[in-house]
């Protein structure tokens, strides 16, 4: 048993929390700037977001409850990216968080022109993308505090933000070829956010001419604070 364990590990190797990349597109991040791949490259840290499933008691029946699943919910997940000396990776999500609202009038803005999308790749000693997860309606809703102090001369200057979401879909991508991680140039053709076009149709994902994500038609961004848009 060892000995096969040992055979597997040296064949196929682990999945590595080390070993990232990720891409962020969509109205809100163009709006900000745009999302580099050398901004890409600045997140120091992130996180696959989770899934919980809802369940309630079933009491129409005798006996012992049974808990059924009744719908799901997700929690927003954590990026920190290292700040380049003019502080562009906090500017790109300021920005992006003034597509929200007019920070002068006080007055929300439209849904659809704020939200974008994120994948989140894991990557294996050759670069290679081996699991993919792509996020919808992506916006940032907390960018924390940075701390200063004189006592900190050998360290460096992150941002940290909270990434709310809708909800988010396996994509099935694998890149091609091995690639070096600072070109990126290995990963799937079809990187933008939406296309999930490495073999396998997911019914979450969003496709031209309809909404996937199971609101019945909805049209993410059409609503403004319970208002539709002409």
């Amino acid at each position: 048993m060892l000995s096969t364990f040992q055979a597997n590990i040296a064949t196929s190797g682990f999945a590595r929390p080390n070993r990232y990349r990720i891409s962020i597109s969509g109205n809100g991040p163009q709006a900000a700037g745009g999302f580099r791949d050398n901004m890409a490259m600045m997140c120091e840290s992130i996180a696959f977001p989770g899934q919980n499933m809802v369940s309630s008691s079933d009491t129409l029946r005798f006996g012992p409850l049974r808990e059924v699943i009744n719908g799901v919910s997700y929690g927003p997940i954590n990026a920190s990216f290292i700040c380049s000396p003019d502080m562009s990776e906090k500017r790109f999500f300021e920005r992006w968080q003034e597509q929200t609202m007019d920070l002068t009038t006080w007055e929300p803005k439209y849904y659809s022109d704020y939200i974008g999308g994120m994948k989140i790749y894991q990557l294996d000693r050759d670069n290679r993308a081996t699991y993919v997860v792509e996020l919808f309606e992506v916006y940032p809703k907390t960018i924390t505090e940075q701390s200063l102090g004189y006592a900190t001369n050998d360290s460096y200057q992150t941002i940290s933000v909270e990434l709310e979401y809708h909800h988010w879909v396996y994509a099935n991508e694998r890149s091609p070829t091995s690639s070096q991680v600072d070109d990126f140039s290995g990963m799937p053709a079809g990187s933008e956010t939406g296309d999930t076009s490495g073999g396998e149709t997911d019914p979450g994902t969003v496709s031209s001419g309809g909404s996937g994500d199971g609101d019945g038609g909805y049209q993410p961004g059409k609503v403004r604070m319970g208002m539709i848009r002409n």
